[in-house]
């Protein structure tokens, strides 16, 4: 999926630090490792490979910068 990346937010879900981002023009939490998301620039445009699962945040296995 290409996104790009409008906002990104460290915040604590269930207990746990997570790192987040939203896309535009989605409406799924986006959540990554603390590595690839110091990695992620607001406002540039990404492919990433994620995995969903049901009633859970969307994870992020993976990006790679779309020029």
């Amino acid at each position: 999926m290409t996104m790009k990346v409008i906002d990104k937010k460290k915040e604590v879900y269930e207990g746990k630090t997570v790192f987040r981002i939203r896309g535009e023009g989605k409406k799924e939490r986006f959540h990554m490792y603390k590595e690839d998301w110091e990695q992620i620039n607001v406002g540039q445009v990404y492919l990433f490979k994620y995995e969903k699962r049901d009633n859970n945040p969307v994870e992020i296995l993976g990006f790679q910068g779309v020029k």
